[in-house]
């Protein structure tokens, strides 16, 4: 009997430690009155009352409370778009990479499929993969002219020398961004005096999204095939089979555009990477966030914090009382105009 009793009176004890009560969220937050409301000087916060976890939002992009439950945005609220690749050439001759883009390029279908996609390439480039290989300046303005006509964009791009990195920004218009696919094609110069040049590709696309930092798309997250035209090759496909193929397992860039030995094949490398397509209707994207400036574990009275780049910021205090069966929380909200420091 006396076991009874001690266990209902844990049981009681127990239930009282567990608040089934929560107490109503009730704090104040003022603005101290020294501030200066400068960029770069700290802005200090006072508190009254109490409330258990405080969460504060500076309003700043990726920390604007509004935005806290948005974990994707239409493709409509798009402002910008921007594409910016890094290059980097490894010996041999300049001139082997040319670039496109295009929304109306139904893809490629990839491996099984060699024949197919062979064909759609050739469409695409007015030109078969039987070329007199003297030709291929002539080839190149050819294929751009194919292509031109054919929907794609070709983009600038200014090579540098020996391992000299160079960085490029495109800007993308709206409307050709989604369906997007980008387009690389691999055609190094061969002869006996140099190798066949390498080409190391890493880039982003930059979108610009209403209340947030421009949100960057790797080219590690996009789906490329690669296809090799030479007939002396017997897998089109074939990728990170290090010299004369495609390699996507480089860890200094997205793309590796792995050419060949001077004098060690008898045709030049004629290579295409093409993006899959990008067809969506929305952009993921990470909530915004808000700090943690107190919990149980601390007390609170004064917060400072400090914006580094003038502009007016709404300002948003979280506060919130919680236990296992329920929760009660109050918000306060400032707009707070931060000057140039003179």
């Amino acid at each position: 009997m006396k076991k009874i009793l001690f266990l209902s009176a844990f049981v009681l004890f127990a239930a009282s430690c567990r608040h089934d009560v929560v107490y109503e969220a009730d704090y104040n937050v003022t603005l101290d009155k020294e501030n200066t409301y400068y960029a770069g000087e700290p802005v200090k916060f006072n508190f009254t009352g109490n409330v258990d976890n405080l969460l504060f939002f500076s309003g700043e992009s990726g920390h604007v409370y509004q935005y806290k439950d948005r974990y994707c945005v239409k493709v409509s609220d798009l402002r910008e778009v921007s594409l910016k690749i890094d290059y980097e050439g490894q010996w041999g001759y300049t001139g082997g990479l040319s670039v496109y883009y295009s929304n109306s390029f139904a893809g490629l279908k990839g491996s099984g499929n060699a024949e197919t996609d062979r064909a759609t390439i050739e469409q695409m480039i007015g030109y078969t993969s039987d070329y007199d290989e003297k030709d291929r300046t002539q080839l190149e303005a050819a294929v751009d002219e194919a292509m031109a006509g054919n929907g794609w964009t070709k983009l600038q791009y200014d090579e540098g020398g020996n391992k000299e990195k160079t960085s490029q920004t495109y800007e993308i218009p709206l409307e050709k961004f989604d369906n997007i696919s980008l387009a690389f094609h691999f055609h190094p110069k061969r002869d006996d005096k140099s190798a066949q040049r390498s080409y190391l590709v890493t880039g982003n696309f930059l979108l610009g999204l209403e209340g947030l930092d421009p949100m960057s798309m790797s080219f590690k997250n996009m789906q490329f095939v690669s296809y090799m035209m030479n007939k002396e090759i017997a897998d089109p496909y074939q990728i990170n089979k290090g010299k004369g193929s495609v390699n996507f397992n480089n860890v200094n860039c997205d793309i590796f555009f792995q050419g060949h030995d001077k004098g060690a094949l008898s045709y030049a490398l004629d290579g295409w990477v093409i993006s899959d397509p990008m067809q969506f209707t929305e952009v993921p994207v990470d909530p915004d966030k808000g700090t943690v400036i107190k919990n149980l574990q601390n007390y609170l009275h004064t917060y400072e914090y400090t914006w580094e780049k003038p502009g007016t910021y709404k300002v948003t205090f979280v506060g919130r009382n919680e236990n296992y069966a329920s929760a009660s929380e109050l918000v306060r909200e400032f707009t707070i105009t931060i000057l140039p420091k003179e």
